[in-house]
């Protein structure tokens, strides 16, 4: 085999592996989404918008921390085990090194302030991205929901729904009382 034969060759495999790298990532998502087990999970009011980060919806979560059997490090790779409850809602009940062969697991990560028998948790689902013109509309909306100062009685949701097939959690849909974020838009202008 020439030179100039094993250079095309070694082109082209380099083509086809930039290529297959995001097309894999990009199938695992669509698959999550697809076949995965759907969670809901209610929100929390977030800190003010951080203008680097690009054009997203920022979201914390109610539930942070989880019961484990483990002592887990900052920033470890753990596995997170959630169950639906009867209202619906997703809650945290298990962390641990490697996934249990029951339940449906999701890969996250251990946050500071861990102790003996509960792990903080930062879920891999802080972010749920729009297009450039919805996502500030969005998060101003989903901010006045979500406020700390809310009249008392005045009874406002907002939660996201999330896809978790083979370890992998991918937000499908933010909810803002019980209507998707995008059909809630429609409604304000």
């Amino acid at each position: 085999m020439s030179s100039r034969t094993r250079m095309t060759l070694f082109l082209a495999l380099t083509f086809v592996a930039q290529l297959a790298v995001p097309a894999g990532m990009i199938v695992r998502r669509e698959l999550a989404l697809q076949r995965g087990a759907a969670l809901r999970f209610h929100t929390a009011p977030v800190d003010p918008y951080d203008a680097f980060r690009g054009r997203y919806i920022a979201l914390a979560f109610n539930e942070r921390s989880v019961p484990c059997a483990e002592t887990f490090r900052a920033h470890q790779s753990i596995y997170v085990r959630a169950e639906t409850g009867t209202n619906g809602f997703a809650s945290l009940v298990e962390a641990a090194r490697r996934p249990g062969d029951t339940g449906v697991w999701f890969r996250a990560s251990a946050g500071y302030g861990a102790g003996e028998k509960a792990v903080s948790v930062d879920l891999p689902f802080d972010r749920f991205y729009m297009d450039e013109t919805s996502a500030p509309q969005a998060e101003k909306l989903y901010r006045a929901i979500n406020r700390r100062n809310r009249p008392a009685g005045e009874k406002r949701e907002t939660w996201l729904q999330v896809r978790v097939y083979r370890g992998l959690a991918v937000p499908e849909e933010l909810y803002v009382d019980g209507r998707p974020i995008r059909a809630a838009l429609r409604q304000t202008k």
